[in-house]
């Protein structure tokens, strides 16, 4: 299944039974007039009968056509993994970058679409500026390259790469955008001077300059120890595909290991990401790690003992909110019993991570 095969959700209906006030009544909210017309075809559709007549269509709000064709609201399965939705994603932004905008009405190109405007000679400098926007606000998701064929059909020159080291005329230097560091020749920066802007751009989740930034970082044999970790862990921080964070944050605990030192920040980090990937056997396997092997390091059990309350599964007293299928007769056993991260690493393992919806 490719992005333009995904099927996306075209309204909202709510359904709302006799009130004091007003009577049972059915809402309907799509995205503009053909949107809303096609949801009332597929409602009378599903129903097979009549529709009682509708009120006074209401606008409760506004989005540019620009933004709008650039949405997506997908109706994926629940099985869909964190992987794969992110494949198509990136997917849906490219084909919308390469086959909606360019036909898509501009409020800055005149309410022309871009398409429209490239023949437009008092139009070009602002249609090139539209699509830089574009690539800015897309950049977390798509490459340079993926601009290339939009560029070379409106037949808009790529923006050249900057030199960080130009100064201007009275010597003094350039000062850079954040934004644009993602183009600089970071080669030509000295280590202090990369840092400067990696901590620059990690201060703006700048996500494209600092993964351009970041890789230069990493692949200077100067850069090792605590200082490799800090750019690490940055690039895991600003990463827009969970799967690569995870990848980095693991090369953060193997540093910490060879260090000598607690990688338990690291697995905690981990931990999350891996919660919103919805991976029960790592989220298992880092939280016995961390109970058996780092529970009494400082802020720890407190940091796990957070994150379950945060999904749910106990309170701020400790004690379990949502218990596990199977998990009742446990509970008889010691109906006092507080829970703690300390007294889970204790008691042997029953079964797999139950999380919320596995039920």
């Amino acid at each position: 299944v490719e992005a333009h095969d995904i099927p996306v959700v075209g309204g909202e209906i709510s359904i709302f039974g006799k009130e004091t006030d007003r009577p049972a009544r059915l809402v309907l909210g799509a995205f503009g007039q053909p949107a809303f017309d096609q949801a009332i075809a597929s409602v009378r559709q599903l129903l097979g009968e009549p529709l009682p007549p509708f009120g006074e269509r209401e606008i409760v709000g506004s989005i540019l056509a620009e933004q709008h064709a650039m949405s997506w609201r997908p109706h994926l399965p629940a099985t869909t993994t964190a992987d794969r939705y992110y494949e198509l994603q990136v997917a849906h932004e490219r084909l919308a970058v390469q086959k909606n905008w360019p036909d898509t009405p501009n409020l800055a190109l005149d309410g022309k679409s871009p398409r429209s405007a490239a023949s437009d000679p008092a139009l070009r400098r602002r249609l090139a500026a539209a699509l830089s926007l574009l690539e800015l606000s897309s950049q977390s998701l798509l490459a340079p390259a993926d601009f290339a064929p939009v560029r070379a059909e409106l037949k808009l020159e790529a923006p050249a790469p900057i030199d960080p080291t130009a100064t201007a005329a009275d010597g003094t230097p350039i000062p850079i955008p954040v934004m644009r560091l993602s183009r600089i020749d970071a080669s030509k920066l000295s280590d202090e001077d990369l840092f400067h802007e990696l901590d620059r751009a990690g201060a703006y989740a700048a996500s494209a300059s600092v993964a351009h930034l970041g890789a230069e970082a990493l692949r200077r044999p100067s850069v090792t120890g605590e200082t490799r970790m800090r750019v690490l862990l940055l690039i895991a921080r600003n990463a827009s595909d969970s799967r690569s964070s995870v990848k980095y944050i693991q090369e953060i605990q193997r540093l910490a290991v060879q260090a000598k030192t607690s990688p338990a920040p690291f697995l905690i980090m981990e931990l999350r990401v891996r919660l919103s990937r919805r991976e029960p056997e790592e989220i298992q396997r880092l939280l016995q790690t961390l109970m058996t092997k780092h529970a009494r390091e400082p802020g720890v059990a407190q940091a796990v003992g957070t994150i379950l309350q945060e999904l749910g599964l106990v309170g701020p007293d400790g004690r379990p909110t949502m218990p596990p299928p199977g998990a009742a007769s446990a509970a008889a056993e010691d109906p006092g019993q507080l829970w703690t991260p300390e007294s889970a690493a204790a008691s042997p393992a029953k079964g797999g991570l139950w999380m919320p919806g596995m039920d």
